[in-house]
C-alpha cells in the first residue's frame, strides 16, 4: 500500500502555528492509516498532532437524537443551545423509545446514517446528555475520515463520534449500523470497536484517536469520596509542570446512570457492555494489530446465551 494521502499530509506538514499551538493538547495517542489486508501505517503523535496545530474554518454539521417525552428532550435543548452560543451548525431529531436503554443507544447508528447520508460534508454525532464547553476545533477541516475517542487503547467512547463524506467513513456507518440491527442487545460502542476493526482490515479508513481529556467525565458513585478527591486533585495538578490544565470541550452528564431504569419496560433486560468485549480482541485494538480474522462470537463470547 501507500503510506501518502494527500489530505493528510498536507496536515501533517502543515507549519505550527500560534493559535493551534496554544489550545494545549497533550502529545499522546494515535493516528491510523488503514492499508491491505489487515496492514496499516500509525502515525506517532509528534506527527499526528501536527493535524492539530492549524487554523481552522469549516466545521462539521453537529448531529444528536432524543428518545421523546423523556428528560433527554430536555438535554437535548441544553446541547442545541451551547452550539448555538459557539456559533456552531447543528441538527437534532426526536425518536420514540424502542422500550429499553441499550436498544434506544442502537437507534443511534440507524440515525446517524441518516444525517452522513443527507448531509453534503463531515458530521458529528453528539449524545443528547452533553453539552459544549469551547468550540471543538480539531474537528473543523478534518481531513481523517473518523474521530473518536478510544479510552485504554480499546474502549470506544462514543459519546463524539466525527464521520468526513468519504468513501471510509460510509463504510464504517454500513458495517456498524448492520451490527446494531442484528445485535440491539450489544452496547453501540462495542460494536462500533468492532465495527471499525473489520474495515480497517479491508483498508482504507483514516482514523484519528482522540485524547480523553477533551470529555469532562462526572465521577462515579459519592463525588466527595477520597477517592474521588484525589482523582480531581490528579486531575488539577498533573499537568502543572507544563502550565497548561487539561482541556475540557464536551461536558458530559451520564444521564445513562439515572435514566437507564426509567428507559425499561421490562424488568428483564439483557445487554452487552464494552466491559464483556474479550481480553484478545482488546489487545488487538490497542496495538493496532489487525492480523486475526475476529468473529462477533471472538469478541463476546458470552452472545450466544444472549441469542438463546
Amino acid at each position: 500500500m501507500t503510506n501518502s494521502d494527500p489530505a493528510i499530509d498536507a496536515y501533517i506538514g502543515y507549519p505550527w502555528s500560534s493559535g493551534g499551538a496554544g489550545k494545549g493538547f497533550l502529545d499522546y495517542d494515535l493516528a491510523h492509516l488503514g492499508g491491505e489486508e489487515g496492514a496499516g501505517v500509525t502515525l506517532p503523535w509528534a506527527k499526528a498532532r501536527k493535524v492539530f496545530l492549524r487554523e481552522r474554518v469549516g466545521p462539521p454539521n453537529f448531529i444528536s437524537y432524543y428518545t421523546v417525552d423523556t428528560p433527554y428532550e430536555d438535554m437535548a435543548k441544553e446541547l442545541a443551545d451551547s452550539l448555538d452560543r459557539l456559533n456552531m451548525p447543528h441538527e437534532f431529531e426526536g425518536l420514540a423509545s424502542r422500550g429499553s436503554w441499550v436498544a434506544n443507544t442502537c437507534l443511534k447508528s440507524e440515525c446517524v446514517s441518516r444525517f452522513w447520508n443527507a448531509a453534503e460534508g463531515p458530521i458529528c454525532w453528539l449524545d443528547a446528555d452533553s453539552t459544549v464547553a469551547r468550540e471543538p476545533w480539531f474537528l473543523c477541516d478534518n481531513p481523517f475520515d473518523f474521530a473518536i475517542v478510544r479510552r485504554h487503547g480499546w474502549r470506544f467512547m462514543s459519546g463524539m463520534i466525527f464521520l468526513n463524506k468519504t468513501a471510509g467513513a460510509q463504510a464504517l456507518l454500513t458495517e456498524w449500523t448492520a451490527l446494531c440491527k442484528r445485535y440491539p442487545y450489544v452496547w453501540d460502542q462495542a460494536l462500533l470497536s468492532f465495527a471499525w476493526y473489520t474495515v480497517a482490515r479491508r483498508g482504507g479508513i483514516r482514523t484519528l484517536w482522540l485524547p480523553v481529556d477533551i470529555f469532562d467525565i462526572p465521577a462515579q458513585g459519592n463525588a466527595i469520596s477520597l477517592k474521588n478527591r484525589l482523582k480531581a486533585f490528579r486531575n488539577k495538578w498533573l499537568y502543572r509542570p507544563h502550565r497548561r490544565m487539561l482541556p475540557k470541550f464536551f461536558l458530559q452528564k451520564q444521564a445513562s446512570r439515572t435514566q437507564k431504569k426509567s428507559a425499561n419496560t421490562d424488568a428483564r433486560q439483557f445487554e452487552i457492555g464494552s466491559d464483556m468485549i474479550s481480553r484478545d480482541f482488546r489487545e488487538a485494538l490497542s496495538k493496532g494489530d489487525l492480523r486475526r480474522d475476529f468473529t462477533i462470537r471472538d469478541v463476546f463470547p458470552m452472545i450466544d446465551d444472549y441469542e438463546g
